[in-house]
């Protein structure tokens, strides 16, 4: 396990045995359920969020290095981590209805560097089949209405604007995608 490893990491293996199916992670991706006990990896994750979708949040909402941080560093907070690569942070949540259990995907993010490989591709489907492995019916993420790349990455990967979602005018959509549908490569 690399130095910034500590006792809140559970490496993909222990993942997958937790929940019987492989998700298709390379070997030495990192699965992070305590976010307190991993304050040099959380820190990587707020700096490379900043550096990428800064501009888009001050559009939206406005950018808050102290609320970002405190919602990476969220008890109900989990990531799966391409250590200085790319990283995935989610929580488990309820749907609109308040009673189907769904994978929210707060942050999708991968170094410069590291684009073009597909990372963000394994990273979502490990969520969805983390997702449907706990019996979650859909995986839920937000994304900027003016973020044309990450819309299409999004579609490609079968997710469409869910009922939730409010109209594009207000800056950021809620898409979604029903964890119990075939996934294509």
């Amino acid at each position: 396990m690399s130095d910034e490893a500590t006792d809140g990491i559970v490496v993909e293996a222990r993942a997958m045995t937790e929940v019987g199916v492989p998700l298709g992670l390379p070997r030495h991706t990192q699965y992070l359920t305590r976010a307190e006990d991993t304050p040099r990896v959380l820190d990587w994750m707020l700096a490379l969020t900043r550096a990428n979708m800064r501009a888009s949040y001050e559009q939206v909402w406005g950018w808050d290095d102290g609320a970002k941080d405190a919602e990476l560093r969220h008890e109900h907070s989990r990531f799966f981590v391409i250590p200085r690569q790319a990283f995935v942070h989610f929580r488990y949540e309820w749907d609109e209805d308040g009673v189907s259990p769904v994978v929210y995907v707060y942050e999708i993010q991968v170094e410069p560097a590291h684009r073009g490989r597909s990372l963000g591709h394994t990273l979502m489907r490990a969520v969805e089949g983390l997702g449907r492995a706990l019996g979650f019916h859909k995986v839920m993420l937000t994304v900027f209405s003016a973020n044309v790349g990450a819309r299409r990455f999004y579609r490609r990967l079968g997710y469409d604007m869910d009922v939730s979602s409010p109209d594009e005018s207000t800056g950021y959509l809620i898409l979604s995608r029903e964890t119990d549908r075939a996934i294509a490569s």
